[in-house]
């Protein structure tokens, strides 16, 4: 069962855990946006017993543009949203604690820790 889920809010469905290891879902995220922009974000996550948080998503279209013919000006635009879109959902879900110990760790500036990106294509036309 899937409810919706209001502007500015993030849906969360797990999917499956291990008490020890790990923890898997799904989330939803309807943040705004500007005027005109339409933005479906459906991202898989993963928290990992040693503190990684992995996120995975299919990218479907950008814009006019479908998943066979996205420019990387535009997949770069769109990877700097995810980031910043998966900070505030990662945010949301972490109780006042883990937040303080993420604080902690990252001495004030766990909203700009360091994040890496892994894109993974079928080919690349240049």
């Amino acid at each position: 069962m899937k409810l919706a889920t209001l502007s500015g809010l993030t849906g969360v469905r797990f999917l499956d855990y291990s008490s020890s290891e790990c923890v898997n879902f799904e989330a939803e995220l309807m943040y705004s946006e500007d005027e005109g922009i339409r933005q479906v974000e459906d991202l898989g996550v993963h928290f990992g017993s040693s503190g990684s948080v992995l996120y995975g998503l299919r990218v479907e279209a950008i814009g006019k543009r479908l998943a066979d013919d996205i420019s990387l000006d535009l997949l770069s635009r769109m990877l700097v949203d995810i980031m910043q879109d998966s900070t505030v959902m990662l945010n949301d879900v972490l109780t006042a604690n883990q937040r303080r110990l993420l604080d902690n760790v990252y001495r004030g500036d766990a909203d700009n820790r360091s994040k890496f990106n892994l894109i993974y294509a079928e080919k690349a036309d240049p």
